[in-house]
Parts: structure tokens; sequence; C-alpha cells
């Protein structure tokens, strides 16, 4: 198994980034090439919840996710038993400060049918590519903590309804509360 880091301050509260960490609806606003999320249990969120997720492309149009660890404003695990990418990724935040450090780890397999194949696989290509889409979607995240921060100050418009638009990957820094 390969396993991949990335990490980043953002200036927001801790609150802030757990909400909008945990707002699976709205997960494609910062996961580049997520169409829609959506969860499939019902209850409480957390652990023992699934969701699933639905990519543009790729390999994985479709992947399913159960909350295997979840300690609030702290960390979670999401597992996906997928036969092409199986997966545990790991998010933990830290208030720190100039606001919350996110840290994220991905544990996977790729193509594990193929066996030594596929390590060789992922030490060559995913690893490398795996740890870009982790970068970019945090530099994603925080742009999106600052679009949630001005709707907020918007009377009358929830976060969640604000039209997004794509990152660049370019990170955004802003004072969040």
């Amino acid at each position: 198994m390969s396993c991949v880091e990335a990490n980043i301050i953002v200036g927001a509260s801790i609150d802030t980034v757990w909400n909008c960490l945990n707002d699976i609806t709205h997960t494609s606003n910062w996961v580049n090439g997520l169409v829609n999320a959506e969860i499939i249990t019902r209850g409480r969120y957390g652990k023992g919840s699934v969701h699933v997720q639905h990519s543009r492309a790729g390999l994985l149009p479709t992947t399913t996710w159960t909350i295997t660890a979840f300690e609030p404003r702290s960390r979670q695990v999401h597992v996906s038993q997928s036969a092409v990418l199986p997966a545990a990724l790991t998010i933990a935040v830290n208030p720190v400060a100039q606001g919350t450090q996110i840290r994220i780890n991905l544990d996977y397999r790729f193509l594990p049918m193929l066996g030594s194949v596929s390590h060789g696989l992922e030490r060559l290509i995913m690893d490398k590519r795996m740890k870009q889409v982790l970068k970019q979607n945090l530099a994603s995240f925080s742009t999106y903590l600052m679009y949630y921060f001005l709707s907020n100050q918007r009377a009358g418009k929830p976060a969640a309804r604000v039209p997004m638009r794509r990152s660049t990957g370019i990170a955004a820094q802003a004072a969040i509360g």
C-alpha cells in the first residue's frame, strides 16, 4: 500500500473548517473532478455513515466511502473498498495560531489485482499524481472557505447556496471567523 500526504493552514476557525469538511453534499465545490456527493445512510453524520461520490471521468466514476473513525473537530477516516483503488482517507484538523491546519493522508492500493505490478505503478506514477490531487483539493478548499465566509456576510443567503467557481489551484488565505 502507498501513502501520500498533504497539508495546509487556512485562516479559518476549526469549527468553520470542520463544518465545511462535513458538508458532504457540497464537497464538489472543492474536490476537483467531483460532480456530486451524497450521504446514503440515515441518521447522524459520523462513524458508520456511508457516502457516494460521482466523478466526471476516470477509472472511478462512482466511489462509495464509509466513515470508520469520527472524532469531532479533530479527525475522521473514510474507507473505500473499491476494486480499482481501495483507500483509507484520513482528515485531521488542528487549531494553530494562523487558523486551522488541515492534514490529509491517503493510504491506497492502485489496481491491487495486478500484484507486484501494482506497487510499481504506485511508485512510478500514482504517488506523485495523488499527492498533486490532494494539494490541489486543499487549495480549492481554502478558496471555498473564503466564499463560505463571504456568503455568511450576506444577509439571508446561506453559505452552502452561494454559486462557486472552480479554484485555479491558487490557495487563497482569508481571515475567516
